[in-house]
């Protein structure tokens, strides 16, 4: 994954839920372009899914991230 993937995780890990407008604000990336490349791909991989009150991490998402920030701290 790219940054701009990760930077979208991450939003979602402090956030645990939120709409695509915040997100796209969060991240200064224009809610065309999160919603038309970010998302496609990590919805792809079952990273996050879509709900009726917003974007949440899946369970594949939230290991993800986890595994990532013990890459990170080694």
């Amino acid at each position: 994954l790219h940054r701009e993937h990760m930077n979208y995780l991450s939003v979602l890990v402090e956030s645990g839920q939120c709409g695509l407008s915040a997100i796209s604000s969060k991240l200064g990336i224009d809610s065309d372009v999160v919603a038309g490349t970010i998302e496609p791909i990590l919805m792809r991989l079952r990273l996050i899914d879509r709900t009726r009150s917003g974007r949440i991490l899946t369970e594949a998402g939230k290991k993800y991230v986890r595994k990532g920030e013990k890459v990170g701290t080694s």
